[in-house]
């Protein structure tokens, strides 16, 4: 069983999240290159913040 993911362009990463219901406007584009997607889908990295 293979745990890797096939590479996705940002904008194949933004149609995957509209699919999932997820609001996407025109910053998420800049978002997703800045953040990265798992962060993003995921929301750990937020209980380390104030």
């Amino acid at each position: 069983m293979s745990l890797r993911k096939p590479y996705r362009s940002v904008d194949e990463q933004l149609r995957i999240l509209r699919s999932r219901g997820m609001a996407v406007d025109a910053g998420a584009g800049h978002v997703l290159r800045r953040e990265g997607y798992y962060p993003i889908v995921n929301g750990y990295k937020d209980l380390f913040l104030d």
